[in-house]
């Protein structure tokens, strides 16, 4: 559990999720204050290519393609982050 993906040789698989914004905790989340896809896609790459340039062999997903996923997590540990949640 406290090796890196670089020790056991491991790829990372990043999906390109579009985030959207919401005003607020209330409100629902909308496509019309979220930033122009060209902007997370630039993003998503640079984020990529930093992996890529550490040796971390990466797969990618296809950025505002339609994809089915399936997850499962194998693991003695789930990390969850949440900058607004203390646990």
């Amino acid at each position: 559990m406290n090796r890196s993906l670089l020790d056991v040789k491991a790829v990372r698989w990043s999906c390109p999720v579009y985030a959207l914004r919401r005003r607020s905790r209330a409100a629902a989340a909308s496509f019309i204050a979220a930033a122009p896809p060209s902007k997370p896609k630039a993003l998503y790459d640079e984020f990529c290519a930093a992996l890529c340039k550490l040796g971390v062999t990466v797969a990618t997903g296809v950025f505002q393609a339609m994809m089915s996923v399936e997850l499962v997590n194998e693991g003695p540990v789930t990390i969850l982050l949440d900058s607004d949640k203390t646990f």
